[in-house]
């Protein structure tokens, strides 16, 4: 389910959940979210969520991956109202594509590290036509699907100290590790 994390924080309460709706292919394979909580020091946690959104632009895959979606906001109005949160993952969604509906985050009051820390809090038009100059794909303005959200509460405040895109640290023997180059954020 492309699910996992490592962390040298405590992780508990790890619990993962396949998704209410999928469709196509995405149906054959276990995609859905996890959550967690890591302990940073001395009992203050904070909620990790890690996605993999259903993938694909047929008529059924963006209604499935709306629902993916409000799956997950709904659990973390129920189980993370006023606490810290990371979720992050591959969302199968840009903010530019029309189809696409992101957004639904800032309901939550997250903020995205791309639109923060690359776009200066300016998010993309929706357009079929790409936003962003994507000639380097491993360039940090080149929007991409994988997306990493935060909020902070009273006890813990994230701030983003860098935000990029390391495509050369996730390759072997010259071939990428994975479809797609990560993205990585650094929080003080």
């Amino acid at each position: 389910d492309v699910l996992n994390s490592m962390s040298r924080f405590k992780i508990s309460d790890l619990k993962r959940f396949k998704w209410n709706k999928c469709g196509g292919a995405d149906c054959l394979t276990p995609k859905g979210f996890s959550y967690s909580r890591l302990e940073l020091k001395d009992g203050i946690t904070i909620d990790l969520y890690n996605i993999h959104a259903n993938a694909g632009s047929k008529d059924e895959d963006p209604a499935a991956r709306r629902d993916n979606m409000m799956q997950v906001v709904e659990y973390m109005q129920k189980h993370s109202e006023g606490r810290p949160i990371i979720l992050m993952g591959d969302f199968n969604s840009r903010y530019s594509r029309v189809i696409d509906t992101l957004e639904i985050y800032q309901q939550l009051n997250l903020k995205d590290t791309w639109i923060e820390f690359t776009q200066n809090g300016i998010y993309p038009i929706k357009s079929e036509e790409t936003v962003n100059d994507c000639s380097d794909e491993a360039s940090p303005i080149c929007e991409t699907v994988d997306r990493i959200f935060f909020i902070s509460n009273e006890q813990v405040e994230f701030r983003i100290l860098e935000f990029k895109r390391p495509k050369a640290e996730f390759m072997r023997d010259g071939k990428d590790l994975s479809d797609h180059i990560p993205v990585s954020t650094i929080f003080e």
